[in-house]
């Protein structure tokens, strides 16, 4: 589920075998094949695996000092949050209901 073992002999380089991820985090040996999962430092940091890869593909493509790359999008989600529906779709009857009891 996670690509091996949590252990010190599978982090880093190593993930998610000894050999398969080369110069950098996500670039395997074989040219042009990117892992997104179950990399540095290892699989269950969701999200995280998937930017370090996107990031050594923008590199090698030669798109990573672009204005659009440096977008903050968490930036812009804090600055915007007051203004951001929290509701979802909940209706308001439905927010206030006692859980229900176990029999």
């Amino acid at each position: 589920m996670i690509g091996g073992s949590a252990i010190p002999e599978q982090y880093g380089e190593n993930r998610p075998l000894p050999g398969v991820v080369r110069n950098g985090v996500s670039r395997s040996f074989v040219p042009g094949l990117y892992l997104s999962n179950s990399i540095h430092p290892f699989g269950a940091t969701h999200l995280a695996s998937g930017c370090l890869a996107a990031v050594e593909v923008a590199e090698d493509l030669g798109c990573r000092d672009r204005d659009w790359w440096a977008a903050q999008p968490f930036d812009w989600f804090l600055a915007n949050l007051p203004r951001i529906p929290q509701n979802l779709g909940v209706d308001a009857r439905w927010k206030d209901v006692p859980a229900a009891k176990e029999a």
